[in-house]
């Protein structure tokens, strides 16, 4: 056994440095007694090392607290990248909606459809452009129908679907349209004489239709 003459504790043989006050057995060989411990070099070789380790240990300290707040960024980034990366399109959503809400169904069909799909947004922006291409197809239907141009209208009416907001209206035209042609085809039997045929058709044409009155003011005339 070795016995630091520093510190006093029992080490293997094999030991080259105290296990209890780390001081290095080559350097306790040289230890003189001095009546001033102070003055003693054994002493001084042990401050030196006391020193040292302190700096050391302060070094890591240091290093640890800026590698921890480090690694609390770095962990923090990826929720915060996250929702950011998530929520990018709020403002393109907004934007729609706003558009949207001036009347500007057109533009606001453009600007949604900026939303990609991997966006949380893009949900809402399907269903905002949804409802803009009904609205859009059910003003279609209408400028056709203006312009005289029935057939037209109604199978542009006819593409918008169950579960849009544009549905019953687009409903009455289509219904308006059929009864449109239905009217004008047995306008065309009656004055091609097809009298017979033509009667058929105008009995057809319920109370509820646009041309039910002028169906049956023809048929008052027989």
């Amino acid at each position: 056994m070795k016995i630091c003459r520093l510190c006093k504790h029992p080490n293997p043989e094999e030991n080259k440095y105290c296990e209890k006050c780390k001081l290095s057995f080559k350097d306790m060989a040289v230890r003189k007694r001095y009546y001033n411990e102070k003055d003693d070099p054994l002493t001084n070789i042990k401050t030196n090392e006391m020193e040292r380790h302190k700096k050391t240990t302060n070094g890591s300290k240091i290093l640890s607290f800026f590698g921890g707040i480090l690694v609390i960024l770095i962990v923090l980034s990826f929720p915060i990248g996250g929702y950011i990366y998530l929520n990018k399109d709020v403002d393109t959503y907004n934007e729609a909606v706003k558009l949207w809400n001036e009347g500007e169904i057109e533009e606001a069909f453009k600007v949604a459809k900026k939303i990609p799909e991997n966006s949380r947004q893009y949900k809402k922006a399907q269903k905002l452009i949804k409802d803009a291409d009904d609205h859009l197809l059910y003003n279609r239907a209408v400028e056709l129908w203006n312009e005289d141009k029935i057939e037209e209208a109604f199978e542009v009416a006819k593409k918008i679907s169950k579960d849009s907001g544009q549905y019953k209206k687009a409903q009455k035209l289509i219904k308006d349209a059929e009864d449109y042609l239905i009217y004008n085809k047995a306008v065309i039997l009656w004055n091609d004489g097809n009298y017979e045929e033509a009667v058929k058709i105008f009995e057809s044409l319920t109370e509820g239709s646009v041309y039910y009155q002028q169906a049956q003011k023809i048929l008052g005339n027989m």
